[in-house]
């Protein structure tokens, strides 16, 4: 049975039958319809997206089966909002380009018989096309919205090669928030669907995340419907609009006797399980679904969800969703919900900045547009973070950006370089020039921070001066007493013990600099490793970490000098002759008298791409204090090893300075891995009947089982990344 997705105040008032309605209304119908319809059969879409399949036989973009008790104004303006929507999240190029067309909209008003006459002609116009489904459409299905009102998508493009939006304008008024949001909601639901290819129920059921509950033959809510619930929120209403929906959907009451987050918690469901079988309930599936989106936005960042819609056709609901979340979707809503139980009051700050820094944007008519976004992706956000890491996100402006400022604490910490490669950000804003190099990163030191709660904020300036800041991110540093442990000698695990349970390792007794220090590892899905979160002992406080600053000039340089200028590049990581696994740090510096323009980055002997160049390095500056710009002559960007086969590599940066000279440095190195690329978090690591030994500088485990599969695994001091790394897998 394939569910119609509907949209109401309090739970969907639809049909539940396979309903598969031109007065061609208007100008504003005949403009839109019309010649939008050209643009999505020429417009361009992702390189790797399918063609429409020959199912749909309508390429225009809209097309009106509108009641005749309806004014023309009450007609423009449903075409209007969905248009509008439409130009949001189907506008631009992306994945599902090619099955954004065929949506037939029919809108209902207050008479019966008007009703009917609309749903005759959206019927015709099925068998008139050649549509199969012409045969089973269902004359009735003006009724319920005529009575009750709502809205609905009562058929799949992917599977019926149209879509069939039913908007009730009789019942809210078309001027109303209301209406234009429920509007909103339909049209994201085809943005939705546009993205799945299959001919299988089961396929689009399960790409939609309807299939996620304990019971698989039970359709549930909370996954689709949140988003065009939390979207359509975002992007109808203003700010405070915004604002105020999400505190109706966690305090108003809706169909319950108490407020919806009462009624939750009341019941004792798991929200994965929430479906339309459970009648009034379901309402829940919705808006406490729409704050599992913003409590995932705002650890991810809006453009998370597009890429799970760019991926999902190909990876299938779980994947994709660990994939853009590092987390299993069951794992994490249980999570929300722990975090959910806090006072309603802590949990609104999650919204602020949202609203103003929001992706998408309808198509200026005139020259100008006012894009202006940033966003920090890490540190990450409510987490604990220590070492060396990366300090990292992107930011897109009309007018060009010119800078990214990190501040720390509240306080102007550094310029960070921007430019680096992020084709997520270019699919999203393909209109913008350079969105396709919009990414900002650099290697920052956690450990410089102290142990304690730290925020950090990224402000972003455009080339006409303008400013725009990311929602502030708050997060915990851990650290050892020394913020930098340089010795690799330093650190001696001959006399210490260690225990493992679940994907945690435990250390009691490790010297550090010849402290005693207990030390607690954790597997981080985000890193592919064992991170350090808890140190204890050795004059370190227990908290939490997150900061990242500059290392120790290295002794290895790549020299090229003329005219007795100064120039030298230095690659720092991966560092040469070591092994290196899972996500970590592609860094160096480079420096020239006559000024460097940028960093190539080869991969065995292959250009790869361009690294961002500008960060701060007050050591460099130490060792060149005549070289103009040696304090911001750091190059950083996270990078995943797990992408190289296991083996042998040569990385090799080659530094261009703005004359033309050219210098290079290289590291050969090793990489290990486990039997897949990426291990998501719903392939666990159990380390509960390994075993586990420490011998100088590393940590042995003996039958840890990853994803399923049995490993012994050796870790390492490295004093690059402050932390242990895999070394060994077999």
């Amino acid at each position: 049975m394939r569910l119609l997705l509907c949209f109401s105040f309090f739970i969907c008032m639809c049909s539940q039958a396979h309903d598969i309605s031109t007065r061609a209304s208007s100008d504003i119908l005949r403009s839109i319809s019309r010649a939008s319809a050209d643009a999505v059969i020429t417009a361009s879409t992702d390189g790797n997206a399918p063609e429409a399949p020959a199912k749909f036989l309508d390429d225009e973009r809209f097309r009106v089966f509108a009641a005749s008790d309806l004014s023309q104004n009450e007609i423009d303006t449903t075409l209007q909002y969905s248009n509008d929507a439409y130009e949001l999240w189907m506008g631009p190029p992306y994945y599902g380009k090619s099955q954004a067309k065929a949506i037939y909209i029919m809108i209902t008003g207050n008479d019966l018989d008007a009703g009917a006459a609309a749903n005759r002609e959206y019927c015709n116009h099925l068998t008139n096309t050649g549509f199969p489904s012409a045969a089973w459409c269902n004359p009735d299905t003006y009724i319920t919205y005529v009575n009750e009102g709502g809205a609905g998508i009562n058929s799949a493009g992917p599977l019926d090669g149209f879509y069939f939006m039913v908007m009730a304008a009789g019942k809210d008024p078309v001027s109303s928030d209301s209406y234009k949001r429920m509007t909103y909601h339909e049209v994201f639901h085809i943005y939705q669907m546009s993205n799945v290819f299959t001919n299988s129920d089961e396929e689009y059921e399960s790409a939609m995340g309807r299939l996620s509950g304990d019971d698989p033959t039970e359709l549930v809510a909370w996954w689709m419907e949140g988003q065009a619930d939390f979207f359509s929120a975002l992007y109808s209403r203003d700010e405070d609009g915004f604002k105020d929906a999400m505190r109706w959907a966690l305090e108003g009451t809706g169909p319950f006797s108490v407020s919806r987050k009462e009624k939750f918690f009341e019941e004792g469901v798991k929200l994965r399980n929430i479906s339309w079988d459970q009648g009034d309930l379901v309402d829940l599936g919705y808006r406490l679904g729409s704050w599992f989106i913003a409590y995932l936005t705002s650890r991810h960042g809006e453009a998370a969800f597009y890429n799970y819609w760019n991926t999902v056709d190909e990876l299938g609901f779980e994947a994709a969703f660990e994939g853009q979340f590092g987390l299993d979707y069951r794992t994490y809503l249980d999570e929300f919900e722990v975090w959910l139980q806090q006072p309603n009051e802590d949990l609104y700050p999650i919204l602020d900045g949202m609203h103003e820094n929001k992706m998408k944007s309808i198509v200026a008519t005139d020259t100008t547009s006012n894009t202006f976004r940033v966003t920090l992706e890490e540190p990450v956000d409510a987490e604990i973070h220590t070492g060396v890491g990366n300090l990292r996100g992107w930011a897109v402006g009309d007018a060009g950006i010119d800078k990214i400022e990190m501040w720390i604490d509240g306080v102007y910490a550094f310029d960070v370089p921007y430019g680096g490669v992020r084709g997520d950000v270019g699919g999203a804003f393909p209109d913008i020039t350079g969105s396709n190099e919009s990414g900002f990163s650099m290697a920052y030191s956690y450990s410089s921070l102290s142990s304690g709660d730290h925020s950090a904020k990224a402000i972003a300036y455009d080339t006409l001066g303008n400013s725009k800041e990311s929602v502030s991110t708050d997060f915990s540093a851990v650290k050892l007493a020394e913020d930098f442990i340089g010795d690799p000698d330093a650190v001696n695990l001959d006399g210490a013990s260690c225990s493992l349970e679940r994907d945690e390792i435990t250390l009691v007794d490790a010297l550090i600099t010849d402290e005693p220090v207990d030390l607690l590892l954790k597997w981080r899905t985000a890193e592919q490793g064992f991170e350090i979160i808890e140190v204890r002992g050795g004059g370190s406080a227990v908290a939490m970490l997150r900061s990242r600053q500059a290392l120790p000039v290295s002794a290895k340089s790549a020299t090229a000098e003329t005219s007795g200028s100064v120039f030298r590049a230095v690659l720092e990581e991966p560092v040469q002759d070591e092994i290196h696994s899972g996500v970590g740090n592609l860094r160096g510096w480079a420096v020239a008298s006559d000024g460097i323009e940028k960093i190539e980055i080869f991969i065995d002997g292959e250009y790869k791409f361009d690294a961002p160049y500008g960060g701060a390095r007050q050591d460099v500056a130490g060792a060149f204090p005549d070289v103009s710009g040696s304090n911001e002559s750091g190059f950083s960007l996270a990078f995943n090893y797990n992408d190289l086969s296991a083996g042998r590599h040569v990385i090799e940066a080659v530094a261009h300075t703005k004359q033309g000279g050219t210098a290079r440095s290289s590291s050969t190195f090793n990489v290990v891995k486990f039997s897949q690329d990426f291990i998501s978090s719903s392939q666990t690591v159990d380390l509960n009947d390994a075993s586990c030994v420490t011998d100088s500088t590393e940590i042995r485990i003996s039958n840890a089982v990853v994803a399923g599969d049995t490993y012994d695994v050796v870790l390492d001091w490295r004093v690059a990344e402050q932390g242990f790394e895999i070394v060994e897998i077999r």
